[in-house]
């Protein structure tokens, strides 16, 4: 079993923003890639873990980000597991470009039982990821994000579909993101940068549910919470930009 993982991608025409920049949701994609190539040789995947009516999903994510890759351009991903209890494993990616360093992603992630959606803990069912797990953290802990929007600048409203669920059946991790960045909308992509992200995935989205999503920018942050129809959160997102 490897204790680090490395992949290599090109960033193609369907993952370019308006920029010919790689999107925030696909390089989510190529990092959840990543991850499940390293869970496969670890023998802790999700086909393994579903033959025990069992799911990993990831609960939080943060991006720091140095340059976006560009279209038609190489880049490399190396992740490894920095920290593990016996709920929740860390696990961090370094993203290269020519041998530079141009972003660092870390994410957290619980296994849950399919059937109750309940965390079982990780420890009991694989075991033998202690033997992989790596002290070296090299990226920043995502932030649990606890604003409220109580006068929000855009608000979204979405009903769930086929096309916006994953094999888990609930919306799918980078779908939360599209929807976020649609609010913080075209013209910030025109005039910034982004620089650093948290996402918190806090209650799962299921298949024909109604959501509203709604943001507030505040000087170069964008704060996007995403609702319930008791206005409970499911989603909290916080965008970091700078002046191009």
């Amino acid at each position: 079993m490897k204790q680090t993982y490395s992949n290599e991608y090109r960033v193609t025409h369907k993952d370019t923003d308006i920029n010919g920049e790689i999107s925030l949701a696909s390089l989510g994609n190529f990092i959840l890639d990543t991850a499940g190539m390293h869970a496969i040789d670890l023998k802790t995947s999700i086909d393994i873990l579903n033959q025990q009516n069992l799911t990993w999903v990831v609960t939080g994510i943060h991006f720091d980000i140095k340059r976006l890759p560009k279209i038609n351009s190489n880049i490399k991903i190396t992740t490894k597991i920095t920290e593990l209890s016996r709920l929740a494993c860390k696990r961090d990616f370094i993203v290269e470009q020519n041998g530079e360093t141009i972003a660092g992603v870390s994410t957290e992630w619980l296994i849950i039982n399919r059937s109750t959606r309940r965390p079982t803990f990780i420890t009991d069912v694989l075991p033998q990821i202690h033997e992989i797990v790596s002290s070296d953290a090299q990226v920043e802990k995502y932030k649990h994000l606890r604003f409220a929007i109580d006068n929000p600048d855009a608000v979204y409203k979405h009903t769930v579909r086929y096309s916006d669920i994953d094999i888990n059946r609930h919306l799918y991790s980078m779908r939360y993101i599209e929807m976020a960045m649609d609010l913080a909308g075209i013209e910030i992509h025109d005039t910034k940068k982004l620089v650093a992200a948290d996402v918190n995935y806090m209650s799962e989205v299921l298949y024909n549910q109604e959501v509203t999503l709604v943001s507030k920018q505040e000087g170069n942050i964008t704060l996007i919470e995403m609702q319930n129809h008791d206005k409970k959160p499911m989603f909290r997102a916080e965008f970091v930009w700078e002046d191009k």
